[in-house]
C-alpha cells in the first residue's frame, strides 16, 4: 500500500500487513467484540509507527536533506532521506522520531484527563501505552534503534574516529541486547526478543555501521 502523508510518499510493506493480521487473528477467536478490538489495536500501531517516522520526516525536511520517503514494516518504520546527515544534523534527525512518539503520549494523556466519559478513553489508553513505550525502547542504544544511532551521532560529532565510533555502537549494541534480551525472556515479550535479536544479529560481525 501506497499513500502521501504531509507530502511524504509512505509505503506499507507486506511485513507490516502480517503483523497487524496476526494481532487481528489474536484477537478473533475471542468473537466480534475481540475482532473490533483487534482492528482498533492494529490502526493504533499504524497510526503510532507512522507519527514516529514522521517526526523523522519532517526533521529531515526542516534539516534540508532533500525528498525523503517513509517505509512501514513488521519491525516499525524506516525513513529515509536523499542527503545523508551531518553527525550534529544526525542528532536533531534521530531525536525527532521518539520525540514526536513522546507527543503524541502526552497528547493522549491530555485526552484521558479531559474526556472522562469519552467511548475514546480506550484508544487514547493504548496510543499512551504503545507511544511511551515504543518511544523509550527506541532510546535504547542498540543500533539500528534510535538510540544506537544517537550514539554514533554523537561520538562522531564529538571528533572520534568512524572506525572507533563503529566498535563503540557495536560493543555497546551487543551489551544491550544481551540485557533486554533477557529482561524479555523474563517477562515473555517474545516479540520484543525477536526485535532484540535482529538489531543485534548484524553486529555479530565487526564492520562500519
Amino acid at each position: 500500500m501506497k499513500a502521501r502523508v504531509l507530502g511524504f510518499p509512505v509505503r506499507v510493506d507486506t511485513s507490516a500487513w502480517l503483523v497487524f493480521g496476526f494481532v487481528l487473528l489474536s484477537r478473533a477467536g475471542l468473537g466480534p467484540a475481540g475482532l473490533k478490538d483487534g482492528i482498533v489495536l492494529a490502526g493504533v500501531l499504524l497510526v503510532s509507527i507512522l507519527v514516529h517516522e514522521l517526526g523523522h520526516a519532517l526533521a529531515a525536511r526542516r534539516l534540508g536533506l532533500g525528498p525523503v520517503g517513509i517505509m512501514i514494516h513488521g519491525f516499525g518504520g524506516l525513513t529515509a532521506s536523499s542527503r545523508p546527515p551531518t553527525p550534529r544534523q544526525g542528532l536533531l534527525l534521530t531525536a525527532a522520531g521518539p520525540g514526536a512518539g513522546l507527543l503524541l503520549a502526552a497528547a493522549s494523556a491530555v485526552g484521558l484527563v479531559l474526556l472522562p466519559g469519552s467511548d475514546l478513553r480506550g484508544i487514547l489508553g493504548q496510543l499512551l501505552g504503545i507511544n511511551l513505550f515504543w518511544s523509550l525502547f527506541n532510546l535504547v542504544p542498540l543500533h539500528p534503534l534510535d538510540g544506537g544511532m544517537l550514539l554514533a551521532h554523537g561520538l562522531l560529532a564529538a571528533g572520534v574516529a568512524p572506525l572507533r565510533t563503529a566498535s563503540v555502537v557495536r560493543w555497546v549494541s551487543l551489551a544491550s541486547a544481551a540485557i533486554v534480551g533477557l529482561w524479555a525472556v523474563l517477562s515473555g515479550w517474545w516479540f520484543l526478543l525477536v526485535v532484540v535479536g535482529f538489531a543485534a544479529a548484524r553486529h555479530l560481525k565487526p564492520g562500519r555501521l
